[in-house]
């Protein structure tokens, strides 16, 4: 008796603990047609991304308290340092697949500094690859969730293939305009995350590759890219960022103290 009592107890127990622990449907879908699953997924990997290239860029020999917060009004204590920053920023930036610009030719005391040596192959090899891995088994999980949302609500097994049948099937579904607008928002979150992935995989490549990307001609890319920018377009856009700081600063304090 005493036997069947702890068992009971043990039982009592762990459902509590997985009622607890498992997110009621309502809530999930509330934050999933709410935006605030998403939101919080992409704030998650903006944020994720500049801590891990800051970091990443310090442990390279990037000085990042060279540049002043209001870089405008109040001088860097070494232009020489900005340029030494400047010049890993770009090297880096030079070899990759969105490039079309070649590698500058470092100032002569910095030529022989480590983080010359530093490569787009350096950067993808040591960061994007971990980035991307952990970025997208996360993105992954939403594009289940999102998928297995509309399947739900439309009673279907799968979905078509193509947006735009995604689309006709969503828009012959027989409920409110509000919940097909609903279901219509979901899907294009379903779309983004695919051109996402796609975009990932044909302008930057695969992960576990040292060499450099294949250049070629990426139009129809970049024209995509305007509103949809995988991992690495990302973390490449956080480098750019601050490669036109460096250039914005050397340009103001050198004609200042010109004059």
């Amino acid at each position: 008796r005493t036997r069947n009592a702890g068992w009971e107890l043990m039982a009592r127990t762990t459902t509590t603990h997985l009622a607890e622990s498992v997110t009621p449907y309502w809530q999930v879908v509330e934050a999933l047609t709410s935006g605030k699953k998403k939101h919080g997924l992409t704030q998650w990997w903006l944020t994720l991304i500049e801590a891990k290239v800051d970091a990443w860029l310090v442990a390279k020999g990037y000085d990042p308290h060279a540049l002043p917060e209001n870089y405008i009004d109040h001088p860097p204590k070494s232009l020489v340092v900005l340029q030494h920053n400047l010049e890993f920023i770009r090297g880096i930036l030079s070899c990759s697949p969105t490039s079309h610009t070649p590698a500058p030719a470092p100032t002569p005391e910095l030529a022989h500094t480590a983080t010359s040596l530093v490569t787009y192959a350096t950067l993808k090899r040591e960061l994007i690859d971990t980035l991307r891995r952990e970025i997208y088994a996360r993105v992954d999980e939403y594009e289940d969730l999102v998928a297995c949302f509309i399947k739900c609500q439309l009673r279907c097994e799968a979905l078509p293939p193509s947006e735009d049948e995604l689309g006709q099937l969503i828009a012959a579904w027989g409920d409110s305009p509000q919940a097909r607008d609903v279901l219509l928002e979901s899907a294009k979150d379903l779309a983004y995350i695919r051109e996402m992935k796609r975009l990932e995989r044909d302008v930057f490549g695969s992960d576990n590759s040292d060499a450099a990307p294949v250049h070629g001609n990426h139009n129809g890319a970049d024209a995509a890219m305007m509103h949809i920018v995988p991992v690495t377009g990302l973390i490449l856009n956080h480098l750019a960022r601050l490669e036109n700081e460096l250039k914005t600063a050397l340009s103001h304090w050198r004609t200042r103290m010109v004059q």
